[in-house]
Order: C-alpha cells, then sequence, then structure tokens
C-alpha cells in the first residue's frame, strides 16, 4: 500500500519520514493499526525478562496490537507471548517481506501470518536485509505505535534508537521498574525520558489517555476552524 491509501497507518504518516510505500503479508485489516504497542530489546533475553513480558501481556486489552522487529531474544519473545496471549502481532522487516530473516523464525513467520498478525516492509519483496535498513526500519517500529515498551537494552543499541525516535514522535516510552542487571540502556533512558511500567493495565490507560488527548485536540481544531469560518 502506498501512502496515499487511507488503510496506511495514520501514526506512521505523521513521522518526518514515513514510508512511501508499505508492502504486507497476512490478513491485512486497518483495525490492526488501532492501539499499536512496540516492544523492542537486546537480541539475547534473560529468563527475568520473559517473565516480565509475560506478566505485562497476560493484563493487556485484547484491542492492542504488538509490534516489533522479528530479530532473536526480546523481538521474538514479544511475538510468541503475543500469539499465546490470543493479541495481533506486526513483525516489521528490515528486509522484504519475502525474506525471512532470521532464517531459524520460519515457524514463527508462519504463526504470526496464520494469527491474523501482518508482517510489514519499505522494501522490495526479495530484498536483504543490510547494515544500514535495521536502524532504518527503526522509525517504523517507533511510528506506528502509541506507545514503545524498552525490555532491556544495552549502551547504543538499536533499542534506544528506537526509544529516541518514539520520544521524538511524542509517543510515551516505558521501561521495566526493576531493569535487568545488563541494560545499562534501561537506566539511561529513565534518566532522559522512559517511565516505569508494571503492569498491562499502565499500558492499556496510556492508549486510552492517547485516544483522549488525540480526541480533544482534533475537537479543537475543528472548533477552531469552525469559529473562523463562521
Amino acid at each position: 500500500m502506498d501512502i496515499q491509501s487511507g488503510d496506511y497507518p495514520c501514526l506512521l504518516k505523521e513521522i518526518k519520514d514515513p514510508p512511501k510505500r508499505l508492502y504486507y503479508k497476512g490478513n491485512f485489516n486497518s483495525n490492526i493499526f488501532e492501539s499499536c504497542v512496540s516492544v523492542v530489546g537486546s537480541r539475547i533475553i534473560s529468563n527475568s525478562n520473559k517473565r516480565i513480558i509475560k506478566h505485562l501481556f497476560s493484563t493487556l486489552s485484547k484491542s492492542i496490537t504488538i509490534v516489533s522487529g522479528f530479530m532473536s531474544g526480546v523481538d521474538a519473545e514479544a511475538h510468541k507471548q503475543a500469539l499465546n496471549f490470543g493479541l495481533k502481532t506486526i513483525a516489521v522487516m528490515p528486509c522484504g517481506i519475502d525474506h525471512i530473516h532470521p532464517e531459524n523464525q520460519v515457524d514463527l513467520y508462519n504463526e504470526i501470518l496464520c494469527s491474523d498478525g501482518l508482517v510489514i516492509s519499505e522494501y522490495d519483496y526479495d530484498f536483504k536485509p543490510e547494515v544500514w535498513s535495521y536502524p532504518r526500519r527503526n522509525r517504523i517500529v517507533a511510528g506506528i505505535a502509541k506507545v514503545t515498551v524498552v525490555i532491556e537494552a544495552k549502551l547504543n543499541s538499536g533499542s534506544l534508537i528506537t526509544a529516541r525516535l518514539a520520544n521524538y514522535y511524542g509517543r510515551r516510552v516505558l521501561v521495566p521498574k526493576v531493569p535487568s542487571p545488563l541494560s545499562g540502556g534501561i537506566s539511561l533512558l529513565k534518566n532522559e525520558f522512559a517511565e516505569d511500567i508494571e503492569s498491562g493495565v499502565q499500558i492499556n490507560e496510556y492508549i486510552e489517555m492517547f485516544n483522549k488527548n488525540r480526541l480533544e485536540k482534533k475537537n479543537f481544531v475543528e472548533y477552531q476552524l469552525g469559529f473562523f469560518d463562521g
């Protein structure tokens, strides 16, 4: 779908450099983009952070869609737990949608598609990932979501790029209240702008707040336009 399409994700369209076109696989429904939460982190995930993801997802509203980057570690666990809890999930690829990367996640790729999820990319179908396409992809992960949760992150990691982009886009960034000892990036984000998260209920509330603020802003703009037109 191209950016002029009525089905193109509204929030993604608002970022500074949105993809001109999105390729996708799956049972496309524009409602899947309505309440997206991005979950990102390191490519090696600890058991404690697996438990954190499971705990957060256990109380999420079923209307929420989990977005992640399909890499090993936190990304893969986020997709898996979304499926386990009956949530929709979107995999944002650093390659074309016909190029499964990492190759050892073929089963997860197929399970996402068989569970009414989506695989999306801004790259042609058979495009292979490049060094630059990973960080480039992060703006989609951040831009498509109303909330971004960083589970685990080392200093100078791609997850920090995603978090800073989300903050730049005016989206809320959340991190575990008690991060892993190896997550130096989490402490850095807390010092900058990130907020603690303890349960999925908080995420539900933040989504509601986001929607309320957007509606109030829309109504205010429409009121002003009506006032001046009158």
